[in-house]
């Protein structure tokens, strides 16, 4: 991971800083946790080649779909940090009752915002608030079936990512 960092970096001032900080961070962090501080001590020393990188990235923006087993499948996609920060926020706003695990609650919501049973002007149901799952009718009781079959409305939570900067 320190070396895909690594090899992004343009300033021989900034491979210094991550020499002089990163084992001490190390210590401290999970892989995925130095990852992202490794990430965000780049854009700081680096802010206009992160830019550039950015702009790259944003014109190279995809998502890839392939059907999987049993009636599920994969969405993987290039696309806005803000994405993992949204799904993140909606999944720990749920509350301590809502019995599916973090991922279960970031793949539910995922799957209700893409095929329109969830919109994201409608966050005030994630509060505890029953939704029909018309996202046009904000008052009429959720009926405990309807999304059932294909990966119900929003529900070991993990730290919510930042909006901001890389991930990886």
């Amino acid at each position: 991971m320190i070396d895909k960092v690594a090899r992004r970096v343009v300033e021989p001032a900034t491979l210094t800083a991550i020499d002089d900080g990163v084992v001490v961070a190390a210590q401290t962090r999970t892989p995925k946790q130095l990852a992202g501080w490794l990430w965000r001590l780049v854009v700081r020393w680096e802010p206009a080649a992160f830019q550039q990188r950015h702009r790259r990235a944003l014109a190279e923006r995809r998502v890839t779909i392939t059907q999987g087993s049993d009636g599920m499948g994969y969405v993987t996609g290039e696309v806005s940090a803000a994405i993992d920060a949204q799904l993140a926020w909606m999944a720990t706003t749920l509350g301590a009752d809502d019995p599916r695990s973090y991922q279960q609650r970031r793949a539910d919501m995922f799957a209700d915002l893409l095929l329109g049973r969830l919109g994201l002007d409608h966050t005030d149901q994630l509060d505890g608030q029953e939704d029909s799952g018309d996202p046009r009718d904000t008052d009429a009781p959720q009926d405990a079936g309807a999304s059932e079959d294909l990966g119900a409305a929003a529900r070991d939570s993990e730290e919510a990512p930042a909006a901001r900067g890389r991930t990886g």
